[in-house]
């Protein structure tokens, strides 16, 4: 525990910044995340994207580059014999794909992200159950 005083700890949630749109307007309550200088806010941030992958998946791909985590959210290598392997057994869930070839897979993007330990780029991608196809 340090001895000195943080003031930005004393305080809370509220005071310590104020955001705005970029024309002006108040966007609300808001919480800033400094991810380059404080672990917890890195550790939200890769959360929030894991989070949003299904729906934003441009947004999560630009905040894993931000934080340095080499992931393509989109099908950037499959071949047509992979993506008919895929839609057969891994519907509703999320793939690990490089060079053509399959990595691992998950339930969620977490556990995806976690089957890829080597450090290179690969694309997560979600493969659609029919239901999502609408079929």
């Amino acid at each position: 525990m340090s001895t000195t005083a943080d003031p930005d700890r004393e305080r809370g949630l509220d005071g310590k910044y104020r955001v705005e749109g970029i024309d002006g307007t108040d966007p609300g309550r808001c919480f800033v995340l400094a991810y380059d200088a404080d672990e917890h806010a890195r550790v939200a941030l890769e959360a929030y994207a894991d989070s949003c992958a299904d729906d934003d998946p441009q947004l999560a791909e630009d905040i894993y580059r931000a934080l340095g985590i080499d992931v393509d959210i989109a099908p950037v290598d499959l071949t047509e014999e992979l993506a008919r392997y895929l839609a057969r057994t891994y519907q509703g869930r999320w793939v690990a794909v490089r060079g053509g070839k399959l990595l691992a897979a998950g339930d969620s993007i977490v556990q995806l992200r976690r089957g890829v330990t080597d450090g290179t780029r690969y694309a997560a991608i979600r493969v659609p159950a029919d239901a999502d196809r609408g079929d």
